[in-house]
């Protein structure tokens, strides 16, 4: 049985959002589908397998984004995502790579051609170990599992520093704040607005809050929070704490009034050690937990910038950076 690999054009995205429903719970639409790799700001690569009756089997995906601080200058990457197989065709080989590694080796040549100087992505334990066997990932450093209990603050900060407040969108506020990130020498996903806002656009079956912290002190933003779920357990999709410490607690205590007050009891979230904010957790009431369901982030490297063995640890990464929440 043979198989055709291609880029998938819009005529394409209605069967391969069908065979990527069947091979996961999530029920994507054709509209998601365009949105998320034809409204990345630095667009995507959405690439398929077919078997000879037409039908997609499988998937191979990715979005390209600018990031700072690759070795010696910011530069664009791919986050990998999507990836699947259906079962009858998982087994298929050709020129001794199994359909996986073939819909991969075609994104590899995509993304030299698209410019991209990596791809990273997160997957299970197995796919993990896959991916680092037949494809030759590289590990990026774990991640750090964070839970605090929601309480309503028994003590108000003794000044009231600035406000915490739900927005539609992020605006040109939070790209001045980006511009203020204290760590240039961690690779990171640039959170501009125009990321943040497509990152975090309204989908069915996925209800985030977009907050943002305005110091009183300062003109413009200092800080932000994205929630991600609804009800008594959410998620800290991802967030930028204010530098100042003042700023930092009344931004928490802010924080906690709001999720209080929209009946959640538990947020959680995870992030890599490297995040600036991860020194502070703790004295905001945070602990470590044990991951439930461990999504373990990888990286491939597409060209010689990424030689030194230490690159893999040098990821700054939340939850905004896995294609699950």
């Amino acid at each position: 049985m043979k198989l055709s690999f291609h880029r998938v054009t819009d005529e394409w995205v209605d069967p391969t959002c069908s065979a990527f429903n069947q091979a996961f719970v999530e029920a994507r639409s054709p509209a998601t589908w365009r949105e998320i790799y034809g409204g990345s700001p630095e667009g995507g690569a959405s690439l398929a397998a077919v078997s000879e009756a037409g039908r997609v089997v499988g998937h191979y995906g990715a979005t390209f984004h600018r990031c700072s601080g690759v070795p010696y200058a910011v530069d664009r990457v791919a986050q990998a995502r999507d990836t699947f197989s259906l079962p009858k065709y998982r087994t298929l080989v050709s020129r001794r790579r199994p359909m996986v590694g073939q819909l991969f080796d075609l994104l590899c040549e995509t993304c030299v051609t698209e410019g991209i100087s990596s791809i990273h992505g997160f997957g299970s334990r197995r796919h993990h170990d896959l991916g680092i066997k037949l494809l030759g990932y590289r590990r990026i450093e774990s991640m750090v599992n964070w839970s605090a209990e929601v309480l309503l603050p028994t003590r108000q900060p003794v000044e009231k520093l600035g406000s915490l407040a739900r927005v539609k969108r992020y605006d040109d506020h939070i790209d001045a704040l980006e511009a203020t990130f204290p760590q240039p020498d961690v690779c990171r996903v640039e959170r501009s607005s125009k990321f943040l806002n497509w990152r975090f656009s309204p989908r069915p079956n996925r209800k985030y809050a977009l907050l943002q912290y305005d110091s009183f002190l300062v003109a413009g933003a200092a800080g932000y929070a994205v929630i991600a779920g609804r009800g008594a357990n959410v998620q800290l999709a991802d967030f930028r704490l204010p530098d100042d410490s003042d700023l930092r607690r009344d931004f928490w205590h802010r924080l906690m009034l709001h999720l209080c007050h929209q009946g959640a009891r538990i947020m959680s979230w995870n992030c890599s050690a490297l995040v600036p904010e991860s020194g502070y957790f703790r004295q905001l009431g945070a602990v470590q937990v044990s991951a439930v369901d461990e999504s373990i982030p990888s990286f491939f490297p597409l060209t010689d910038k990424w030689s030194n063995a230490d690159a893999a640890n040098r990821f700054c990464l939340t939850m905004a950076d896995q294609d699950t929440v």
